[in-house]
């Protein structure tokens, strides 16, 4: 299944890892995946969430008040010093991690490392995107197919985000639908 993923549905997988963290919430749920659509920049679902007054800095704030912000796994802060007297230059470490993986790959290595998963609501959601790309006649998912699935399930935390802005999965599919303009007028 997750082979069918766009590149914008795997970039809201890494950005839902990102809002995780962030957060400092050792899972990744429905609530960090709507927060991941909502900073997608250009799609038509954060469009669609926007356009229904949905902000991520909102569904941030939102999703903090409910679950809060934890302090499961403090950053790893190596001690460039205590490391140099063992022969180790933290700074040509870092330069190399980052030729090969890309900036802040030091970094995002520490929480992947400590079991950050999807949650089972969090993995059917990618199930029913794909239920829903298949639905609407497209070949792969993307995050608009995501963010419909996020709204179709009334036990996840992420519709109930939705619902406490005023947005039922209607209002949302009809709002997304528009985007894509699969729908008239």
């Amino acid at each position: 299944m997750f082979g069918r993923l766009s590149e914008p549905a795997r970039d809201l997988m890494g950005a839902a890892y990102r809002e995780a963290v962030a957060l400092g919430h050792n899972y990744v749920g429905t609530e960090h995946l709507l927060l991941a659509v909502a900073t997608q920049p250009g799609t038509a679902a954060a469009r669609a969430l926007a356009g229904l007054g949905v902000t991520a800095d909102d569904l941030r704030a939102e999703t903090t008040r409910i679950v809060g912000v934890c302090e499961w796994a403090p950053a790893i802060r190596p001690d460039p010093e205590a490391l140099s007297r063992i022969g180790i230059d933290l700074d040509e470490v870092r330069r190399r991690v980052e030729d090969a993986f890309g900036p802040g790959a030091l970094e995002s290595t520490c929480a992947w490392g400590r079991g950050l998963g999807l949650t089972p609501k969090a993995k059917k959601t990618y199930w029913l995107a794909l239920r829903e790309a298949v639905r609407l006649g497209d070949r792969a998912v993307r995050p608009e197919h995501v963010l419909l699935a996020l709204a179709s399930r009334r036990d996840a935390l992420s519709a109930r985000l939705l619902r406490r802005k005023g947005v039922s999965p209607e209002r949302l599919r009809l709002a997304v639908l528009h985007e894509l303009g699969r729908l008239a007028g």
